[in-house]
């Protein structure tokens, strides 16, 4: 007799292997094979079964062996015989005439044998068992030997990571067919030798295979090619089944069944299905015919096979174009399926040819009367489309990553239009990147494992600021970026192009499929080298985005259609009940809503199968609210006493309410509706909807009581913050040690929440900090990879996360950036996204007292401005028609004449609320003081004007461009200005096109970053203890010219100081008396400029346009600012202006206050931080 021992290869799950009887492997066996009406008996085998399995699924059946499946076999259950150990032994295969049972599981079998004082038998005696009896001679019987776990293949590495196995290399690298040859070389050619294969790296690409041992754990390593690495080890076995469950009663009211096909689908703009193709005159086509004529399954139209191209750019007509052919394909599941077959000049061919000059076979889709049909969307939130696809193994391994092998098309690529491509390795789209779209490069968004079967994919575009370009295939994402995309329609998308002819044939971008848009006449980049090569099945163009509910039931009746395997979650939706029942093991969280899927229950009546729910938490029974009645001490309970979770939804706790309360649901608006707890989006106060507090009332407190245990201290603030989109390709890596930057926020700590990094080459990322700002940064984190990472496809695991947080905190005032490199040499690559979403962590919390507002309300506006509030904040402007401008010393005046200072935006909330307000570009109070060309490089050089803070400290506006330099800014503009969508910018002091815009003084350091030898680049207004005597009787400042003999024409006065400029002799004036009392006596007009002077030399200018001037009156001081009145502004004196060498060989002009001298600490402090050079 012959004993075939065949392992049992298990599916792969997740979880951990437990050491019990029904998770270890045992034989079982045939040993009889006794078969109605067959001539000769099977071949006799032995299996190795989990101990946990009662019957062998079709997966897991040995090749070679039939079951007697008859009304009177066992089918594939295993069947119990027992042995005894008397001599001669005997076998029996019941008790009293009772079978001992089939379809057993090995325990249940052991124990059956044991309760008859038997024991199970060995493979050897099984052959006694024959003919015993209860039809077990036709079918497999459990023995009482054990057998070592089997083996299978599990993925280590796909394409998406980036890593490849590092463990000893057998021999050298070989080329395979394809994964499943290469599987099958490591078993049958090294694994027989000690120290054999069973591991191997698997390049996509060219099928490379690289033969591995392992001894031990998987060693791995990253590599920048793409591979795929997998391990021969122990197998994971699924679970083991459970008994049918009770019946239970039916699920409560708040949920019902749902059935699969209940979701809304957006209409549909173009629906393509092959399984019907029908021509014009609506009569189906057989297979290998010719596709000339696709109508389309939604009602707009058809697809028509294009003849031919228009005229090339050398005027030659034209190039032949065949039509697609419809053939058939067979799926994972045996299933046969019509697909139109594109890209090849013998389509109907078993082996067509997928390369040569006639391999083009695009349609256009056209309107019911044949006209050209333009599928623009029509809806406000986005666009879809669909395909069930696959590309064949052409015989070119560059075609399986064609980044332009266009499976549809619409407008002129990549600026104004939308399409999809499809490769076997690779899914990707795009959409009008002139508008705001995905555009290039994020056209060829993801690199995807290498695969020839049908497959489902899916490109979503929503619409809107914060939309997103994604595009998934088989219900996993592949790749997205962020958009700012309105719509896609004739404003969007060119369809036609009359500036670009040529003899006598204008461009025109139809809509497509098969082919990208752009015909030959477009003179660059035309559809003859980007098509696609391989088979459709459907396409689908939706008006609108699906919810999430209908993506999952689209998915899965698509993949019950086409073999096509996607991610348990959506299997909910499955339309098969048996494949819902089988995916899905979440009955007891389904019961109680907390299931992972968002699906309610199961469909088809799945929620009277699971197993009643646990009883709640016992509850102290509800005594009556009355107003007047709290509970003593802190015993209130998470739950109402209607038995609700005190929550905003499940598992999103509230916590305790105000004071001694509990949640109670179905609040009235009569309650207590200052201590309303709602769900997110309701009405406070909405009956059955709303979560509210009451009182939880007991007996009156005893006077005895124990006071409260004290709270436990407050764990650490966290405030979400988004960094500041950078600009696409505003750095460029390519020799290696490239440098980028790019600041953050300022805090004690950071916790990552989101990150969206990419860039087309390997880079490392470093987290680092300036430990008390100290200008020096360390790196506390840092990872590298390639292409696109984010906190969910771990490509950087290192990144401070909520499970992954720092163990260490910095002082409050400690500045963060990330600092990003190439180790190695890059293509020219420019960063495409560095978006990080994170928390800034504090040693302590603010204190529970209310906080301020925002910004403190200003004083009374200078009379050319508005009062404006703005999400919590204030600020003067002019009206928004008005043209209140001027240079950036204009600014500063007026602002300084009514008390005010120019706008700040030292926070992330503050700058959006302004974001959100301004209509044009203002000054805002920053600037370099180094003025020199560093500033151009460096944004911890500027600072703000109130204190001397650097923006490296607080939030900042301003961003990179490529060549290293600030955005928008040059190495001579050296004055801040809030320019477009959040950017900031520097220019020149001098320029006179940016709008003024003030606040109020604060009160108090405006934040951490204020620096203990605060430096006010301009004296801010403050009051003293005791306001002095005015010398003059106090005056509005609108009379400050009062102070100003008449106009001397054609004469000057003394000589300028300080360069500043002013737009009228009423600022000068102002700002002459207070901010430089001690050394302005005039003001001039000259050549439309207003300045300030000082000496006392006239002179006269000879020629047209002379000088005017006005002198000051001896004792005239400064005015008193409107409403409200306040005393005058202490003002530093300073001494004359002196010039150093700094040790950079400068020279350098200052001015320091009377007092001071050189040789002070606080004064050369001042010199470095202000020019970024010490004193020499």
């Amino acid at each position: 007799m012959r004993v075939l021992l065949l392992p049992l290869i298990a599916a792969a799950v997740s979880g951990q292997q437990s050491t019990t009887t029904e998770d270890s492997y045992y034989r079982a066996s045939d040993t009889c094979g006794e078969r109605p009406n067959v001539a000769a008996l099977v071949t006799e085998s032995a299996v190795c079964v989990r101990g946990g399995m009662a019957t062998l699924p079709a997966s897991v059946q040995p090749a070679g062996y039939t079951a007697d499946t008859t009304s009177s076999g066992i089918g594939w259950g295993i069947s119990v015989r027992c042995c005894n150990d008397a001599t001669p032994m005997t076998c029996q295969s019941d008790a009293a005439g009772t079978c001992f049972g089939t379809a057993q599981t090995w325990t249940q079998a052991d124990a059956t044998c044991a309760a008859n004082g038997l024991r199970l038998c060995t493979l050897a005696e099984l052959p006694s068992c024959c003919g015993t009896g209860c039809e077990y001679d036709s079918g497999l019987v459990w023995t009482s030997e054990s057998c070592p776990p089997p083996l299978c293949w599990h993925m280590v590495h796909d394409t998406s990571d980036k890593n490849v196995i590092d463990c000893p290399q057998l021999g050298g690298c070989i080329v395979y067919a394809d994964l499943e040859a290469a599987q099958a070389a490591c078993v049958s050619s090294y694994n027989n030798v000690p120290q054999g294969c069973n591991a191997f790296n698997y390049r996509t690409t060219d099928r490379t295979t690289c033969f591995k041992f392992c001894d031990g754990d998987t060693i791995s390593s990253p590599y920048h090619s793409t591979f795929i690495s997998m391990r021969y080890d122990t197998c994971i076995s699924p679970p083991s089944p459970s008994p049918p469950p009770t019946p239970s009663p039916p699920c409560g009211t708040s949920c019902t069944d749902e059935q699969p096909s209940s979701y809304a689908l957006p209409p549909k703009l173009l629906e393509l299905k092959a399984s019907g193709i029908k021509d014009s005159s609506g009569d189906a086509i057989n297979v290998g015919d010719a596709i000339d004529t696709w109508l389309d399954a939604s009602g707009n139209g058809y697809a028509s096979a294009v003849v031919n191209s228009a005229p090339g750019e050398d005027g030659s007509c034209c190039t032949a174009y065949a039509s697609p052919v419809l053939v058939e394909h067979t799926d994972s599941q045996g299933s046969v399926h019509r697909v139109a077959r594109f890209g090849c000049s013998n389509c109907a061919s078993a082996a067509p040819t997928w390369e040569t000059t006639n391999s083009l076979t695009p349609m256009q889709f056209l309107t019911p009367a044949g006209a050209s049909n333009h599928l623009y969307s029509t809806q406000s939130n986005g666009l879809e489309v669909w395909a069930v696809v696959r590309q064949p193994d052409t015989g070119d391994v560059s075609h399986n990553t064609d980044g332009v092998a266009f499976l549809f098309d619409f407008g002129y690529y990549s600026d104004r239009g939308y399409g999809l491509i499809y490769a076997a390795g690779g899914v990707g789209g795009y959409t009008s990147d002139d508008f705001g779209g995905s555009g290039y490069p994020g056209y060829f968004i993801g690199d995807t494992t290498l695969t020839h079967a049908l497959t489902i994919v899916r490109m979503r575009q929503k619409f809107g600021n914060g939309g997103e370009m994604r595009v998934e295939q088989n219900g996993q994402l592949v790749n997205s970026v962020s958009t700012n995309l309105a719509g896609l329609t004739s404003r969007e998308i060119r369809q036609s192009n009359n500036w670009k002819c040529n003899r006598n044939h204008c461009g025109y971008y139809p809509t497509m499929i098969g082919a990208q848009s752009k015909d030959p006449s477009d003179l660059r980049w035309s559809r003859e080298g980007r098509y696609f090569r391989g088979e459709l099945a459907e396409l689908t163009v939706y008006d609108g985005l699906l919810s999430d509910d209908a993506t999952a039931q689209q998915l899965a009746q698509l993949a019950a259609l086409y073999g096509v395997t996607i991610p348990d979650s959506n299997y909910a939706h499955h339309p098969s009940c048996t494949t819902q029942l089988a995916r899905s093991s979440q009955c007891e969280a389904r019961r109680f809503g907390t299931n992972s899927d968002g699906v309610c229950h199961l469909t088809c009546g799945v929620c009277s199968l699971c197993p009643p729910p646990s009883p709640p938490p016992s509850l102290p029974p509800s005594p009556p609210c009355l107003a007047s009645c709290m509970r003593d001490g802190v015993q209130w309970t998470p739950y109402s006493y209607s038995g609700n979770p005190c929550s905003g939804g499940p598992n999103v706790p509230y916590g305790a309410c105000n004071g001694d309360y509990c949640c109670k649901n179905a609040c009235v608006a009569a309650g207590f509706g200052d201590l309303f707890k709602t769900y997110p989006g309701e009405g406070v106060g909405t009956a059955g909807l709303s979560w509210c507090c009451y009182p939880a009332c007991s007996s009156p407190p005893s006077p005895s009581s124990p006071p409260s245990p004290p709270s436990p201290p407050p764990s650490p603030v966290c405030d979400a913050i988004t960094s500041v989109p950078v600009v696409v390709n505003s750095h460029i890596f390519n020799a290696p040690n490239s440098v980028y930057t790019q600041a953050l926020s300022t805090g004690s700590g950071i916790e990552f929440t989101a990150i969206n990094y990419m860039t087309f080459c390997t880079l490392t990322y470093q987290l680092q900090v300036s430990d008390g700002n100290t200008g020096t940064y360390v790196t506390v984190r840092e990872c590298t990879f390639y292409n696109h990472g984010t906190l969910g496809n771990d490509k950087c695991p290192e990144w401070p996360q909520e499970s992954n947080p720092l163990t260490t905190l910095y002082a409050s005032n400690s500045a963060w950036r990330l600092r990003v490199f190439n180790p190695a040499q890059c293509a020219y690559n420019g960063i495409k996204n560095l978006d990080s979403t994170y928390c800034l962590r504090v040693l302590s919390p603010p204190p529970p007292s209310a906080p301020p507002s925002p910004s403190p309300p200003p004083h009374a506006c200078p009379s050319s401005m508005i009062l404006y509030s703005h999400s919590g904040y204030q600020w003067c402007a002019g009206s928004p028609t008005g043209n209140n401008k001027g240079s950036r010393t204009a600014a500063t005046a007026e602002c300084s004449s009514a008390g005010l200072q120019v706008l700040e935006l030292r926070t992330s909330d503050k700058a959006e609320a302004f974001r959100s307000w301004a209509n044009g570009q203002f000054w805002i109070g920053m600037r370099c003081r180094a003025e020199n060309a560093t500033c151009d490089t460096d944004v911890g050089l500027w600072s703000w004007d109130s204190d001397g803070a650097s923006l490296a400290c607080t939030y900042s506006g301003l961003a990179m461009d490529g060549s290293g330099g600030l955005l928008g800014g040059s190495p001579t503009e050296f004055c801040g200005h809030y320019w477009v969508n959040g950017y900031w910018g520097p220019h020149g002091c001098t320029a006179t096109g940016y709008r003024i815009v003030c606040e109020a003084v604060p009160d108090a350091p405006a934040d951490s970053c204020t620096p203990d030898d605060a430096d006010p680049l301009y004296p801010q207004p403050s009051p003293p203890p005791s306001p002095p005597p005015a010398p003059v009787t106090p005056q509005l400042w609108t009379d400050a010219l009062d102070c100003y003999g008449p106009v001397q024409a054609n004469t000057g006065i003394g000589g300028g100081f300080g360069a500043p400029t002013y737009t009228s002799y009423r600022a000068a004036a102002y700002a002459c008396l207070t901010l430089f009392p001690a050394q302005c006596n005039a003001i001039m007009l000259f050549q439309g400029d207003v300045k300030l002077r000082t000496g006392t030399d006239s002179f006269k200018y000879l020629g047209g346009g002379g000088a005017h001037s006005r002198v000051r009156i001896a004792g005239c001081g400064a005015p008193t600012p409107p409403r409200p009145p306040s005393p005058p502004v202490p003002l530093t004196v300073m001494q004359p202006q002196q010039c150093v060498t700094t040790a950079d060989g400068v020279v350098r002009c200052i001015q320091i206050a009377e007092g001071a001298s050189l040789q002070d600490a606080r004064v050369q402090a001042m010199i470095k931080r202000n020019f970024g050079s010490a004193l020499a």
